[in-house]
Protein backbone atom coordinates (compact mmCIF):
# COMPACT_ATOMS: atom_id res chain seq x y z
CA UNK A 1 0.00 0.00 0.00
CA UNK A 2 3.18 2.47 0.11
CA UNK A 3 3.75 4.81 -2.46
CA UNK A 4 6.37 6.31 -3.77
CA UNK A 5 7.46 9.23 -6.33
CA UNK A 6 7.26 7.68 -9.98
CA UNK A 7 3.32 6.69 -8.45
CA UNK A 8 2.85 10.37 -7.44
CA UNK A 9 4.38 12.05 -11.04
CA UNK A 10 1.57 9.76 -12.62
CA UNK A 11 -0.64 12.04 -14.47
CA UNK A 12 -3.72 14.18 -12.67
CA UNK A 13 -7.39 13.07 -13.75
CA UNK A 14 -9.33 15.51 -15.06
CA UNK A 15 -11.39 17.33 -12.40
CA UNK A 16 -14.43 17.12 -14.85
CA UNK A 17 -14.20 13.29 -14.46
CA UNK A 18 -13.30 12.87 -10.45
CA UNK A 19 -14.61 15.44 -8.69
CA UNK A 20 -17.87 12.61 -7.52
CA UNK A 21 -15.27 9.89 -6.75
CA UNK A 22 -13.55 11.58 -3.26
CA UNK A 23 -16.59 12.36 -1.34
CA UNK A 24 -18.06 8.35 -2.30
CA UNK A 25 -14.02 7.23 -1.90
CA UNK A 26 -14.60 9.24 1.74
CA UNK A 27 -18.12 7.42 1.86
CA UNK A 28 -16.74 4.08 1.01
CA UNK A 29 -14.47 4.74 4.40
CA UNK A 30 -17.14 6.51 6.45
CA UNK A 31 -19.13 3.32 5.70
CA UNK A 32 -16.12 0.58 6.72
CA UNK A 33 -15.50 2.51 10.04
CA UNK A 34 -19.41 2.09 10.64
CA UNK A 35 -19.78 -1.63 9.84
CA UNK A 36 -16.41 -2.00 12.20
CA UNK A 37 -18.23 0.11 15.29
CA UNK A 38 -21.41 -1.92 14.81
CA UNK A 39 -18.89 -5.12 14.67
CA UNK A 40 -17.51 -4.23 18.27
CA UNK A 41 -21.40 -3.73 19.46
CA UNK A 42 -21.92 -7.22 18.35
CA UNK A 43 -19.46 -8.92 20.22
CA UNK A 44 -19.81 -6.21 23.45
CA UNK A 45 -23.29 -7.17 23.30
CA UNK A 46 -23.16 -10.83 23.20
CA UNK A 47 -24.79 -11.29 19.48
CA UNK A 48 -21.67 -12.89 17.89
CA UNK A 49 -23.83 -15.87 18.07
CA UNK A 50 -27.06 -14.51 17.32
CA UNK A 51 -27.00 -16.74 13.85
CA UNK A 52 -25.90 -19.63 15.47
CA UNK A 53 -22.73 -21.53 13.48
CA UNK A 54 -24.03 -21.03 10.41
CA UNK A 55 -22.08 -18.86 7.42
CA UNK A 56 -23.04 -17.34 4.92
CA UNK A 57 -26.57 -18.28 6.52
CA UNK A 58 -28.27 -17.02 9.70
CA UNK A 59 -29.58 -19.91 11.40
CA UNK A 60 -29.71 -21.77 8.51
CA UNK A 61 -31.65 -19.97 6.60
CA UNK A 62 -31.11 -16.71 4.05
CA UNK A 63 -34.07 -14.70 6.23
CA UNK A 64 -33.91 -15.82 9.77
CA UNK A 65 -36.81 -15.32 11.99
CA UNK A 66 -35.79 -12.59 14.17
CA UNK A 67 -36.77 -13.93 17.54
CA UNK A 68 -34.03 -12.89 19.40
CA UNK A 69 -32.15 -9.27 19.54
CA UNK A 70 -28.75 -11.05 19.16
CA UNK A 71 -30.05 -12.75 15.66
CA UNK A 72 -31.25 -8.65 14.57
CA UNK A 73 -27.74 -7.42 15.65
CA UNK A 74 -25.70 -10.20 14.33
CA UNK A 75 -27.71 -10.29 11.17
CA UNK A 76 -28.04 -6.37 10.23
CA UNK A 77 -23.71 -6.80 10.93
CA UNK A 78 -23.59 -9.04 8.12
CA UNK A 79 -25.91 -6.87 5.66
CA UNK A 80 -24.02 -4.42 6.07
CA UNK A 81 -20.90 -6.15 5.69
CA UNK A 82 -21.92 -7.17 2.32
CA UNK A 83 -23.03 -3.64 1.33
CA UNK A 84 -19.75 -2.86 1.99
CA UNK A 85 -18.11 -5.06 -0.05
CA UNK A 86 -20.45 -3.62 -3.26
CA UNK A 87 -19.18 -0.55 -2.64
CA UNK A 88 -15.52 -1.24 -2.55
CA UNK A 89 -15.68 -3.25 -5.85
CA UNK A 90 -17.53 -0.10 -6.91
CA UNK A 91 -14.44 2.52 -5.87
CA UNK A 92 -12.36 -0.11 -8.36
CA UNK A 93 -14.16 0.60 -10.88
CA UNK A 94 -14.23 3.75 -10.80
CA UNK A 95 -10.50 4.13 -9.58
CA UNK A 96 -9.52 2.54 -12.54
CA UNK A 97 -11.93 4.29 -15.12
CA UNK A 98 -10.76 7.64 -13.78
CA UNK A 99 -7.15 7.14 -12.34
CA UNK A 100 -4.13 6.54 -14.83
CA UNK A 101 -1.93 2.92 -14.23
CA UNK A 102 0.58 3.32 -11.67
CA UNK A 103 -1.45 5.89 -9.52
CA UNK A 104 -1.66 5.63 -6.03
CA UNK A 105 -5.06 5.68 -5.98
CA UNK A 106 -5.62 2.31 -8.17
CA UNK A 107 -3.50 0.47 -6.07
CA UNK A 108 -4.47 1.85 -2.98
CA UNK A 109 -8.48 0.59 -4.32
CA UNK A 110 -7.17 -2.74 -5.40
CA UNK A 111 -5.70 -3.44 -1.63
CA UNK A 112 -8.91 -2.10 -0.31
CA UNK A 113 -11.02 -4.70 -2.34
CA UNK A 114 -8.12 -8.31 -1.31
CA UNK A 115 -8.67 -6.92 2.24
CA UNK A 116 -12.20 -6.41 2.32
CA UNK A 117 -12.53 -10.18 1.45
CA UNK A 118 -10.23 -11.16 3.81
CA UNK A 119 -12.51 -9.25 6.38
CA UNK A 120 -15.16 -11.69 5.62
CA UNK A 121 -13.40 -14.61 5.75
CA UNK A 122 -12.30 -13.58 9.23
CA UNK A 123 -15.25 -12.92 9.95
CA UNK A 124 -16.96 -16.22 8.40
CA UNK A 125 -13.82 -17.89 10.56
CA UNK A 126 -14.54 -16.54 13.64
CA UNK A 127 -18.22 -17.87 13.62
CA UNK A 128 -17.10 -21.56 12.07
CA UNK A 129 -14.73 -21.70 14.68
CA UNK A 130 -17.47 -21.03 17.79
CA UNK A 131 -15.13 -17.60 18.94
CA UNK A 132 -17.86 -15.87 19.44
CA UNK A 133 -20.59 -15.63 22.56
CA UNK A 134 -19.24 -17.05 25.50
CA UNK A 135 -16.60 -18.83 23.93
CA UNK A 136 -13.13 -18.22 26.14
CA UNK A 137 -10.38 -20.52 23.92
CA UNK A 138 -7.43 -18.53 24.03
CA UNK A 139 -7.10 -19.69 20.04
CA UNK A 140 -10.10 -16.98 20.38
CA UNK A 141 -7.62 -14.03 20.52
CA UNK A 142 -5.38 -15.47 18.12
CA UNK A 143 -8.39 -15.39 15.43
CA UNK A 144 -9.53 -12.28 17.28
CA UNK A 145 -6.05 -10.31 17.15
CA UNK A 146 -5.43 -11.19 13.01
CA UNK A 147 -9.04 -10.13 12.37
CA UNK A 148 -7.92 -6.96 13.90
CA UNK A 149 -4.35 -6.44 12.09
CA UNK A 150 -6.66 -7.19 8.93
CA UNK A 151 -9.33 -4.53 9.81
CA UNK A 152 -6.20 -2.17 10.10
CA UNK A 153 -4.70 -2.59 7.23
CA UNK A 154 -8.57 -1.84 5.57
CA UNK A 155 -8.35 1.19 7.01
CA UNK A 156 -5.57 2.36 5.92
CA UNK A 157 -5.84 1.22 2.37
CA UNK A 158 -9.68 2.92 1.75
CA UNK A 159 -8.02 5.83 3.39
CA UNK A 160 -5.22 5.93 0.79
CA UNK A 161 -7.54 5.92 -1.60
CA UNK A 162 -9.64 9.03 -0.43
CA UNK A 163 -6.25 11.12 0.73
CA UNK A 164 -4.87 10.68 -2.44
CA UNK A 165 -7.66 11.18 -5.16
CA UNK A 166 -7.64 14.80 -4.00
CA UNK A 167 -5.76 17.27 -6.87
CA UNK A 168 -3.44 18.78 -6.92
CA UNK A 169 -1.15 16.12 -5.15
CA UNK A 170 1.63 16.09 -7.65
CA UNK A 171 2.63 20.21 -6.97
CA UNK A 172 1.92 18.74 -3.46
CA UNK A 173 4.30 16.49 -3.19
CA UNK A 174 7.04 18.56 -5.40
CA UNK A 175 6.98 21.21 -2.15
CA UNK A 176 7.05 18.41 0.25
CA UNK A 177 9.59 16.86 -1.41
CA UNK A 178 12.32 19.52 -1.72
CA UNK A 179 11.77 20.81 2.21
CA UNK A 180 12.01 17.16 3.61
CA UNK A 181 15.19 15.81 1.83
CA UNK A 182 16.91 19.21 2.86
CA UNK A 183 16.22 18.51 6.66
CA UNK A 184 18.41 16.72 8.98
CA UNK A 185 17.49 13.41 10.27
CA UNK A 186 15.36 12.03 7.62
CA UNK A 187 16.35 8.98 8.38
CA UNK A 188 15.53 8.86 11.97
CA UNK A 189 11.59 10.49 11.73
CA UNK A 190 11.28 7.72 8.99
CA UNK A 191 11.97 5.17 11.65
CA UNK A 192 9.96 7.26 13.98
CA UNK A 193 7.34 6.98 11.75
CA UNK A 194 7.29 2.84 11.89
CA UNK A 195 7.70 2.84 15.57
CA UNK A 196 4.70 5.10 15.87
CA UNK A 197 2.25 2.64 13.23
CA UNK A 198 3.42 -0.87 14.89
CA UNK A 199 2.62 1.12 18.47
CA UNK A 200 -0.78 1.77 16.94
CA UNK A 201 -0.91 -1.76 15.72
CA UNK A 202 -0.21 -3.42 18.90
CA UNK A 203 -2.20 -0.74 20.85
CA UNK A 204 -5.19 -1.76 18.94
CA UNK A 205 -4.82 -5.27 19.11
CA UNK A 206 -4.26 -5.47 22.47
CA UNK A 207 -7.22 -3.34 23.06
CA UNK A 208 -9.79 -5.59 21.30
CA UNK A 209 -8.76 -8.57 23.48
CA UNK A 210 -8.97 -6.34 26.51
CA UNK A 211 -12.10 -5.01 25.56
CA UNK A 212 -13.19 -9.27 25.14
CA UNK A 213 -11.99 -10.30 28.36
CA UNK A 214 -14.36 -6.99 29.87
CA UNK A 215 -17.49 -8.88 28.33
CA UNK A 216 -16.01 -12.41 28.97
CA UNK A 217 -15.18 -11.38 32.96
CA UNK A 218 -17.50 -8.73 33.43
CA UNK A 219 -16.48 -6.72 36.89
CA UNK A 220 -18.73 -5.03 39.26
CA UNK A 221 -15.93 -2.45 40.58
CA UNK A 222 -12.53 -1.16 39.05
CA UNK A 223 -10.88 -2.71 42.18
CA UNK A 224 -12.75 -6.05 41.56
CA UNK A 225 -11.36 -5.76 37.92
CA UNK A 226 -8.03 -5.01 39.21
CA UNK A 227 -7.88 -8.62 41.68
CA UNK A 228 -9.08 -10.63 38.26
CA UNK A 229 -6.04 -9.35 36.31
CA UNK A 230 -3.81 -9.66 39.57
CA UNK A 231 -5.31 -13.17 40.26
CA UNK A 232 -2.08 -16.18 40.03
CA UNK A 233 -4.43 -18.06 38.05
CA UNK A 234 -6.39 -14.92 35.75
CA UNK A 235 -7.14 -15.85 32.08
CA UNK A 236 -4.42 -14.94 29.31
CA UNK A 237 -6.89 -12.34 27.91
CA UNK A 238 -7.16 -10.83 31.26
CA UNK A 239 -3.66 -11.29 31.18
CA UNK A 240 -3.69 -9.07 28.09
CA UNK A 241 -5.77 -6.24 29.33
CA UNK A 242 -3.15 -5.28 32.16
CA UNK A 243 -0.70 -4.57 29.25
CA UNK A 244 -2.76 -2.46 27.36
CA UNK A 245 -2.75 0.74 28.93
CA UNK A 246 0.83 0.66 29.34
CA UNK A 247 0.85 -0.07 25.25
CA UNK A 248 -1.03 2.72 25.09
CA UNK A 249 0.87 4.66 27.12
CA UNK A 250 4.80 3.47 25.11
CA UNK A 251 2.54 4.05 21.65
CA UNK A 252 1.16 7.70 22.12
CA UNK A 253 4.75 8.95 23.53
CA UNK A 254 6.10 7.56 20.48
CA UNK A 255 3.41 9.30 18.07
CA UNK A 256 3.84 12.31 20.23
CA UNK A 257 7.95 12.24 19.59
CA UNK A 258 7.08 11.26 15.93
CA UNK A 259 5.03 14.54 15.64
CA UNK A 260 7.48 16.82 17.02
CA UNK A 261 10.27 15.52 14.93
CA UNK A 262 8.58 16.39 11.98
CA UNK A 263 7.70 19.98 13.05
CA UNK A 264 10.93 21.24 11.38
CA UNK A 265 9.70 19.90 7.84
CA UNK A 266 7.80 22.99 6.17
CA UNK A 267 4.56 20.92 5.16
CA UNK A 268 0.88 21.96 3.12
CA UNK A 269 -1.45 23.13 5.12
CA UNK A 270 -3.73 19.89 4.73
CA UNK A 271 -0.66 18.19 5.68
CA UNK A 272 -0.02 20.00 8.80
CA UNK A 273 -3.82 19.31 9.57
CA UNK A 274 -2.36 15.65 9.76
CA UNK A 275 -0.17 16.22 12.10
CA UNK A 276 -2.41 18.25 14.47
CA UNK A 277 -4.97 16.21 14.36
CA UNK A 278 -3.09 13.39 15.34
CA UNK A 279 -1.70 15.11 17.81
CA UNK A 280 -4.56 16.34 19.42
CA UNK A 281 -6.54 12.44 18.83
CA UNK A 282 -3.35 11.06 20.99
CA UNK A 283 -4.44 13.32 24.33
CA UNK A 284 -8.32 12.83 23.47
CA UNK A 285 -7.55 9.24 22.70
CA UNK A 286 -5.76 8.88 26.51
CA UNK A 287 -8.92 10.44 28.49
CA UNK A 288 -11.08 8.22 26.56
CA UNK A 289 -9.27 5.04 27.84
CA UNK A 290 -9.07 6.33 31.21
CA UNK A 291 -12.68 7.31 31.26
CA UNK A 292 -13.45 3.61 29.42
CA UNK A 293 -11.83 1.82 32.80
CA UNK A 294 -12.98 4.69 35.32
CA UNK A 295 -16.97 3.72 34.18
CA UNK A 296 -16.18 -0.02 34.11
CA UNK A 297 -16.25 -0.18 30.10
CA UNK A 298 -19.33 0.50 29.44
CA UNK A 299 -20.45 -0.34 25.58
CA UNK A 300 -21.44 3.18 24.16
CA UNK A 301 -17.69 4.61 25.67
CA UNK A 302 -16.32 1.36 24.11
CA UNK A 303 -17.34 2.20 20.67
CA UNK A 304 -16.35 5.71 21.53
CA UNK A 305 -12.77 4.44 22.24
CA UNK A 306 -12.53 2.49 19.14
CA UNK A 307 -13.90 4.81 17.14
CA UNK A 308 -10.98 7.46 18.26
CA UNK A 309 -8.56 4.36 17.88
CA UNK A 310 -9.74 4.40 13.93
CA UNK A 311 -9.50 7.99 13.38
CA UNK A 312 -6.00 8.22 15.09
CA UNK A 313 -4.69 5.62 12.98
CA UNK A 314 -6.14 7.30 9.91
CA UNK A 315 -4.19 10.12 10.52
CA UNK A 316 -1.02 8.46 11.44
CA UNK A 317 -1.16 6.49 8.76
CA UNK A 318 -1.55 9.29 6.17
CA UNK A 319 1.07 11.46 7.59
CA UNK A 320 3.43 8.33 7.30
CA UNK A 321 2.74 7.50 3.86
CA UNK A 322 2.95 11.50 3.07
CA UNK A 323 6.48 11.90 5.22
CA UNK A 324 7.75 8.41 3.68
CA UNK A 325 6.91 10.09 -0.30
CA UNK A 326 8.62 13.32 0.68
CA UNK A 327 11.73 11.43 2.19
CA UNK A 328 12.20 9.50 -0.82
CA UNK A 329 14.50 10.85 -3.60
CA UNK A 330 12.82 11.06 -7.04
CA UNK A 331 13.20 8.53 -9.38
CA UNK A 332 14.59 8.95 -13.20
Amino acid sequence: MGTNSAVHSAPVPRISHARWFRPYAWFVLLLNLAVILWGAYVRASGSGSGCGDHWPLCNGQVLPEFQRVATVIEFTHRITSAVLVVAVLVLLAAAWKIFPAGHAVRRAALWSVGLTFAEGLFGAALVLLGHVGENTSPWRGVSLTLHLMNTLALIAALASVAWFSRPRVCLEKSAVREAALNAPDTGRLRLLAVLACLGIVLTYTSGGVAALADTLFPAGSLQQGLAQDAAANSHIFLRVRVFHPLLAVLAAVTVIIFCIASLPLQLPPKIQGLRIALFLLVFIQLLAGAMNLALLHPVWMQIVHLGLAASLWICLFLLTLELRAATTPATT
